[in-house]
Formats: C-alpha cells, sequence, structure tokens
C-alpha cells in the first residue's frame, strides 16, 4: 500500500465523490418541485371555491336569482287564449285583411298618415281623463292644450301644430291608472278582435272606449278602425310586419305572447 493513499471504504476518485454530491442535490431539487407541484395542485379547488361567484358580495347573488326566476311568461289562460286566437285569425282573414288591403291600396301614403294623426288627436280626451285620475296636473294641462291647438289650427288633427311648439303628445290609460292604484297586471289576455293584452290593460282599453268621443257617435266598434290589435289604421301600417310573423312562425301565439312582453 502506498503511503498516503486513501482509507479502507472510501472512494479514492475526486470525480466519483463530486458525482455523488451532484445527484444528492438534484434528488432534493426535485423533491422540493414535486412537493410545491403538490401543493398548487391541491390549492387551486380551494381558491375557484374561494372566487366562486356564489360568494362573491358583488355578484354572488346573481346565480341564484336567476335560478329562481320564472321562465316564460304568466299565461294560465293559455288555452282560451289559443282557442280566441283562431277566432280572431278568421276574422282577420274574412273581413279585416280584405278592408286593409283596399284601404292601403286607395288612400295614399300621405292621407293614412293624416287619418292616423285624426284619431290620436282624439284620444288625447281619454288621455286627459286618465292624466286627472293619476293626479298629473302637468300633463293633462299639456294634453288639454295639445288637444286644443291640434283640433283648431291643426284641423281636427290633420296637422300636428302642437308639437311645433313644445306641447308634445302625453299618454295615459285606464289600464296605467289602475297600475298607480296597485293592480297588477295580471296574466296574458287575448281579447276578440281587439287582439294582445293582459287582463288588467284589457280591462282599462275598455273603459277608455267608452271614454272616447267617437264612441259617443259611432258606438264601441268604431275602436275597430282607429286602434286596438285589430284597429284599421294602425293595422294597416304594421300589414308587412304581422305577415312576415305569421308565415315565418312555427307558433304564431307564442310569437305574439313574445313580440307583447
Amino acid at each position: 500500500m502506498f503511503r498516503g493513499a486513501p482509507p479502507s471504504g472510501s472512494i479514492g476518485t475526486p470525480g466519483v465523490g463530486v458525482g455523488v454530491g451532484v445527484s444528492r442535490t438534484a434528488c432534493r431539487g426535485v423533491w422540493a418541485a414535486v412537493l410545491v407541484t403538490a401543493v398548487l395542485v391541491a390549492s387551486v379547488p380551494l381558491a375557484a371555491a374561494q372566487s366562486s361567484p356564489a360568494d362573491d358580495p358583488l355578484f354572488g347573488g346573481m346565480d341564484a336569482e336567476f335560478a329562481d326566476a320564472a321562465t316564460g311568461f304568466p299565461d294560465p289562460l293559455e288555452n282560451a287564449n289559443r282557442k280566441t286566437l283562431g277566432f280572431n285569425r278568421v276574422i282577420d282573414r274574412w273581413l279585416l285583411d280584405p278592408v286593409t288591403r283596399v284601404y292601403r291600396d286607395v288612400f295614399p301614403p300621405p292621407i293614412k298618415v293624416s287619418i292616423r294623426q285624426v284619431f290620436r288627436n282624439l284620444a288625447a280626451v281619454p288621455g286627459f281623463v286618465n292624466h286627472l285620475l293619476q293626479g298629473e296636473a302637468t300633463n293633462a294641462c299639456v294634453t288639454a292644450g295639445r288637444f286644443a291647438v291640434n283640433t283648431t289650427i291643426g284641423l281636427f288633427g290633420l296637422l300636428d301644430p302642437a308639437s311645433e311648439i313644445g306641447l308634445d303628445e302625453r299618454h295615459a290609460d285606464f289600464g296605467q291608472t289602475l297600475a298607480k292604484l296597485g293592480v297588477g297586471s295580471g296574466p296574458y289576455l287575448i281579447m276578440p278582435v281587439l287582439g294582445p293584452t293582459t287582463v288588467r290593460d284589457g280591462l282599462g282599453g275598455v273603459v277608455d272606449i267608452f271614454i272616447h268621443p267617437t264612441t259617443f257617435f259611432f258606438g264601441p266598434f268604431q275602436r275597430l278602425f282607429y286602434s286596438g290589435g285589430s284597429g284599421l289604421s294602425l293595422r294597416e301600417a304594421n300589414y308587412e310586419a304581422l305577415k312576415a310573423l305569421d308565415e315565418s312562425s312555427v307558433d304564431y301565439y307564442a310569437a305574439l305572447r313574445n313580440g307583447y312582453y
């Protein structure tokens, strides 16, 4: 044995000793990386749960709110409504559609616009009454002034000079009056001939008919001409849109209901 030789059991090659040290350091690094990865993976579900909208003070209640929201529209009268719609469509086909087509072909657009304005002017009378019932004195005064100007200077409503002097139209009906008294809208309703509405607004529309000045001269059926879901004047203005909706809808009743709401 040479003097100065390494003792028995020791590694005599310096490169080998260094390699073992490096290997041990690498193993420690690998285990540290595995430990950090495990901690991160375990923390992801916890972080997701903590950031969930259910616990968010700003948006947390939105999911629950949407989950509890009622789907669709209040329509417990659907069966009766569908039968009424069937009746209305028969009236449309054999009476109102032919009259509407004649009305469209005979009168030029400026005349039809003037006719609509005349009936809009007359609608100021029930509007004025309902503004008073709702306690809206300013709106009632504006509506009365508008009616006076358009009836005189505007030739019974053929023209609309009231809008040019700042007396804009302010709509009010008995359905709104009932709403201000706390009456709920009630379910969706299709009225014979008059078309889609709600129970409250349908009742309000009937009251407005009897307040309307033309009722005293022509009876309640004059509404078929100037207003309502099947009113000739407004019907003509929306004729193409109604026809397109009817032809493109798988369920015309549901399409009308969706359009109403």
